[in-house]
C-alpha cells in the first residue's frame, strides 16, 4: 500500500470514491482449486446433503481456472 493510498483510506475519501467493501459469508473456504481442493468441496457438499444441511462453500485459487 502506498503512502498516498494509506492517507486516502485513513481520511475516509477511499469509501467516498470506491464505496464500501463487499463481503460474502461462507461456512467453509477451501484454499486451492486443484484436484484435492475440488474433491474436498464436492465431498463436503455430498456429506452435508446426506445430513440435510446446505453449507456455503467457497474455493479460492491463484490462477484463473480450476482443476
Amino acid at each position: 500500500m502506498t503512502s498516498e493510498t494509506a492517507r486516502a483510506f485513513a481520511s475516509g475519501s477511499w469509501i467516498e470514491q470506491y464505496g464500501p467493501r463487499e463481503s460474502m459469508d461462507y461456512d467453509v473456504v477451501i484454499v486451492g482449486g486443484g484436484p484435492a481442493g475440488l474433491s474436498a468441496a464436492i465431498r463436503l457438499k455430498q456429506r452435508a446433503a446426506e445430513q440435510g444441511v446446505e453449507p456455503g462453500v467457497c474455493g479460492t485459487r491463484r490462477r484463473t481456472s480450476y482443476g
